[in-house]
């Protein structure tokens, strides 16, 4: 067993769906590598699919419901722009534990405090070099893409009140490319790999993040990611075809809020192809990260963490981005973590396991005290093989994104998912037997004792996160 204080490089990716690393059809050779040589775990979810939320609770330990950044903090819809003072960031943490503490890449957790007033040290690449609005136009004008090739969604010509008013339309991908230096994922792995030499040279433990924008929309990739994968071989996701039936109404609205309610297969598998290409893209990055450490020597000395804030519906179920939708392909996340002589290698957990989970978990292998009240479950014994699982149960929640708030809660436990749609209906999904939740069984007689039972157990799990929700939820559910 190691005996000092080991680094610590996590490495995120955003909107990084589990089921495309965890399939031989996509390439992901750091990944591969990580699983190989550390545990992966097979169900490992976000507590809130969308960015500056989820981010937030990954370095606070906390629900949104916490730390108060509920949605987005870029937009005029932000309900609230920067977390709480009044809760120490992991980066903080560790900062007071005698490590030298660094940020790569993107950012997205508060609109005033940027890494270094959160407790990172060195804060390179950040929010300032890619905003929320435009990005496509960003990476034209910044690298100077040839040509405007971006494919966009669409929504219906407006009537001639409304004519006025643009449509805004959302940038997907580009069939043109970049050139191979010339992109946000290579700048993220050049600051990061500067950083790894620096801190190689020191004797203090380092805490180092490299967070890619990728494989988020708008997919704009040099080749050969860019045609690495053929639209014609992709196969329509297995829940392509949903009809809604017996589910909310949020599905359909969602085709009609970010305008794909027209888009055929045909449609979407340029897309998905474009987004395959971008995890691929990507993940060679995480294998150069992983081969620096060896040449520097400190493969040995150095946990690593991969990881993302949530994943991306990318056509499943027909739907565009994420939003009020607790599908497994936003909800469910790759986790891996290396820790060379106490993980191991090859190990997978099925303990369930959250993205809150990181801050208590970093905080004590680092040896910094872990502060009262968070939400999070330290991992640590997991990572030991000393216990299965922390929890028998998790909950997700959801505030809202740039269409307005709407209030959501999750509860996975065994094999089954309930969702908690205040103004809307139940789900309840068996994930063993319908693993892309076609059916919603929440209002099928043989499911009602489940759906009480499972019920009752989200009040509780809403109870003990000081939910705000549970006065209300408490009176209904169960």
């Amino acid at each position: 067993m190691p005996t000092r204080t080991p680094n610590i490089l996590l490495i995120l990716q955003d909107q990084l769906r589990y089921d495309v690393v965890h399939d031989e059809g996509c390439s992901t050779p750091g990944a591969d590598r990580l699983r190989a040589e550390g545990m992966a775990f097979s169900r490992a979810y976000t507590p809130t699919a969308i960015c500056s939320a989820a981010r937030a609770s990954l370095y606070t330990g906390v629900y949104a419901h916490r730390h108060g950044v509920l949605n987005n903090v870029t937009g005029p819809e932000a309900v609230r722009t920067n977390p709480s003072h009044d809760l120490p960031t992991a980066a903080e943490m560790l900062k007071g534990a005698g490590y030298h503490t660094g940020h790569v890449g993107k950012w997205h957790v508060a609109l005033d405090d940027a890494p270094a007033a959160r407790g990172f040290i060195d804060d390179r690449a950040g929010d300032a070099m890619v905003t929320d609005d435009d990005r496509f136009e960003d990476y034209r004008n910044r690298w100077g893409a040839p040509g405007p090739t971006t494919v966009t969604t669409r929504y219906p010509e407006p009537g001639l009140r409304a004519s006025k008013y643009a449509r805004f339309r959302f940038p997907m991908y580009a069939t043109d490319t970049v050139a191979q230096d010339a992109t946000l994922a290579n700048a993220v792995h050049e600051e990061a790999d500067v950083l790894l030499q620096s801190y190689a040279t020191t004797s203090e433990p380092f805490f180092l993040v490299a967070s890619f924008i990728d494989p988020h929309w708008p997919n704009v990739l040099p080749d050969p990611w860019a045609s690495m994968y053929d639209p014609a071989d992709i196969a329509p996701w297995p829940n392509f075809n949903d009809s809604f039936e017996g589910k909310p109404r949020t599905n359909a609205a969602g085709l009609e809020h970010f305008g794909v309610g027209h888009l055929t297969w045909d449609d979407w598998a340029p897309f998905v192809a474009h987004y395959l290409g971008a995890v691929s893209y990507t993940d060679h990055f995480v294998a150069k990260l992983l081969t620096r450490l060896d040449s520097l020597g400190l493969t040995d000395s150095t946990v690593v963490m991969a990881s993302a804030d949530h994943g991306d519906m990318a056509g499943s179920h027909r739907q565009f981005n994420k939003g009020p939708l607790m599908y497994e392909e936003v909800y469910r996340i790759p986790l891996m973590v290396r820790w060379p002589g106490v993980v191991a290698p090859g190990s997978t957990s099925n303990g369930l396991a959250s993205l809150i989970d990181l801050t208590p978990t970093l905080a004590d292998i680092a040896g910094a005290p872990v502060p009262d009240g968070l939400h999070g479950r330290n991992l640590t014994p997991v990572l030991r093989g000393e216990v299965d699982a922390v929890r028998e149960a998790l909950m997700c929640e959801y505030h809202g994104d740039e269409f307005g708030l709407y209030s959501q809660r999750m509860i996975r436990r065994d094999q089954y998912k309930l969702v908690y749609n205040p103004n809307d209906l139940r789900e309840l999904y068996d994930l063993d037997n319908d693993p892309h939740e076609l059916r919603n069984l929440a209002y099928e007689p043989d499911c009602a004792e489940l759906r009480q039972d499972l019920e009752g157990h989200l009040v509780e799990l809403m109870e003990e996160s000081a939910d705000p929700l549970f006065r209300f939820g408490s009176s209904i559910l169960g």
